[in-house]
């Protein structure tokens, strides 16, 4: 499955902006979806094309794994490597409009622990400066520890 980008997306809060890279190649797999802006903020993670403001946000919820990926024997360049849920970013079917929020019940009462590949997609991030991996992989680290799950909060307790 691609991930549909969405018409019109917002940018972030600016006051939550922590960086803001130009210039970056979308893949879904190794699907070409366009060139341009990434905003990282502390709550999303923001794709959007200059040209025509569609875009894909991403929380931090979304993102099951991130890392830089060097290795060019399966992806033609270095990049921010991605595992989302696409739950919430299927493209609709039989007139079916998105669930941007997604409320993340789950109605059909599977066990929410079982991994299913349908319902993961990568995503690759590739910035034009590539000395830029590094710092983008960092401040995603960072944002994403200002979102942990409810989850690791409970084990915590």
């Amino acid at each position: 499955m691609i991930i549909t980008l969405q018409p019109n997306i917002i940018t972030p809060d600016p006051d939550s902006i922590r960086h803001l890279e130009n210039a970056v190649s979308l893949y879904n797999g190794n699907t070409f979806l366009g060139k341009g802006n990434l905003y990282i903020s502390e709550q999303t993670l923001t794709w959007i094309n200059p040209e025509d403001s569609s875009g894909i946000n991403f929380t931090y919820f979304d993102i099951t794994c991130h890392a830089i990926s060097t290795d060019q024997s399966t992806f033609d360049h270095p990049c921010i490597y991605m595992m989302v849920q696409v739950e919430n970013f299927k493209e609709p079917k039989n007139g079916q409009s998105i669930n941007q929020e997604g409320d993340g019940d789950n109605d059909e009462g599977e066990d929410e622990e079982e991994f299913e590949p349908d319902d993961y997609e990568e995503i690759r991030l590739v910035p034009e400066n590539r000395q830029s991996l590094q710092l983008l992989y960092n401040i995603l680290c960072v944002c994403q520890t200002l979102n942990p799950d409810e989850e690791s909060i409970e084990n915590q307790l």
